[in-house]
């Protein structure tokens, strides 16, 4: 079985990945000995995913290890807040905290809502019968 090195610190991303890609043995930063923090000082996704890459593919190289590298950077791109959040872990100022990053998005949401939001369906909730967007604001 072929080992991959997933190169996230993110705990949900790795379970995800390994839950996909059951053919191969997918293991984290910490188990490969890294443990230092990858700025994510690129201006898109795909050039954070290539510096988190290229980071790890590097640190591999001087330990004599020959592994795949597979890497990512994602967020959340809402056209009606001009992109907002992009980068969203740190979308309200704390790293990773997703909580503060919720409340903030759906308060935006919540102004922009007024003229007519687009992208309730977004936030649909089958169970409710309602978007989540407007049952979070209604409880405010």
């Amino acid at each position: 079985m072929q080992t991959i090195v997933l190169a996230t610190k993110n705990k949900h991303k790795l379970k995800e990945f390994r839950e996909v890609l059951t053919d191969y043995q997918v293991i984290s930063l910490e188990e490969i000995g890294y443990l230092e923090d990858i700025p994510g000082i690129g201006e898109t996704f795909l050039e954070n995913a290539l510096i988190k890459a290229k980071t790890i593919s590097q640190y591999l190289q001087e330990k004599g290890l020959t592994y795949i590298v597979v890497s990512e950077d994602s967020g959340l791109c809402v056209d009606t807040l001009n992109g907002e959040p992009g980068f969203s872990a740190r979308y309200a100022g704390f790293s990773n905290n997703a909580s503060l990053n919720r409340e903030k998005l759906l308060k935006k949401l919540e102004e922009r809502g007024k003229t007519d939001f687009g992208y309730d369906c977004l936030f649909y909730s089958y169970d409710l019968k309602k978007t989540l967007a407007k049952q979070v604001m209604k409880k405010k």
